[in-house]
């Protein structure tokens, strides 16, 4: 990877593109592997680094978050973080050269924190953290682009979607669906607004309707179906879907098979 790509990686992660940049930028990682690849690392990163940009919607209520808060702002852990700053801010000032090392440094920091929250607390990895690491939603299809005189309510639910104003943008895609529009993505679209809703069960719905439907790619329900459950914190039922999944070929079976091999 050189240092032009990440150099557009940062800007999109920082949203300063321009509306044909980022689509330019979103085309090519849906067909650049390698490009994807480093997209997600720098992703992680990003967020790592910016306490402002963690992305996992987590209840902050619960037991189990509230022994990590704490975990986290033990001496040591603090201690750690601040070593983690200190990388970030070589990381930014040095040259790429520099930055390598930084980008190793700092990763290796956030390894060993995970694996010092798992091992006091003996957590299997969060079935919630692999539903926002598997939803992707810059990779959803985008009906902005396709400009065959689609109808300007969905265009507005999409941009309500990519602005996370799920409940907004959720009104127009049902709508959309109680008109019998007939299209896969507004399906996807719908479902993962109910999911974001924390609204599971209508979700399933949704997504039972795609996977009954006629439409070509009916099976992608199967997939998102499958981030649900892992989202619901339902374990037993992800697998059995990501199973189908792989026993079947379906869209998206080679990452299926890999979070089976996380999830067992």
């Amino acid at each position: 990877m050189n240092l032009e790509d990440d150099i557009l990686i940062e800007k999109f992660l920082r949203d300063q593109l321009s509306s044909e940049e980022k689509e330019s930028f979103l085309k090519r990682k849906m067909v650049d592997e390698d490009f994807k690849q480093q997209y997600l690392i720098e992703k992680q990163l990003f967020e790592t680094f910016n306490e402002e940009e963690w992305s996992y919607e987590m209840d902050h209520t619960t037991k189990e978050v509230q022994e990590y808060k704490e975990l986290f702002e033990s001496e040591e852990i603090i201690k750690l973080k601040e070593k983690i700053a200190l990388g970030q801010s070589n990381f930014k000032r040095n040259n790429k050269q520099r930055k390598v090392i930084a980008l190793f440094s700092g990763v290796a920091a956030t390894v060993l924190l995970f694996f010092t929250v798992t091992s006091l607390f003996n957590f299997p990895k969060d079935t919630q953290l692999l539903y926002a690491e598997n939803v992707d939603i810059d990779s959803l299809p985008s009906f902005v682009s396709r400009g065959d005189g689609i109808d300007e309510k969905v265009i507005k639910a999409e941009k309500l979607f990519k602005q996370k104003e799920y409940k907004e943008s959720l009104e127009l895609f049902e709508d959309l669906l109680l008109d019998k529009y007939e299209n896969s993505a507004l399906y996807i679209y719908t479902a993962i607004n109910f999911i974001e809703l924390d609204e599971y069960n209508k979700a399933d719905v949704v997504l039972n309707k795609l996977i009954n439907s006629d439409l070509i790619d009916s099976e992608k329900g199967y997939w998102y179906k499958s981030l649900l459950f892992l989202k619901q914190e339902n374990k037993r039922k992800a697998i059995e879907n990501l199973e189908v999944i792989v026993k079947k070929g379906f869209f998206k079976s080679d990452r299926a098979k890999e979070l089976l091999e996380e999830l067992k």
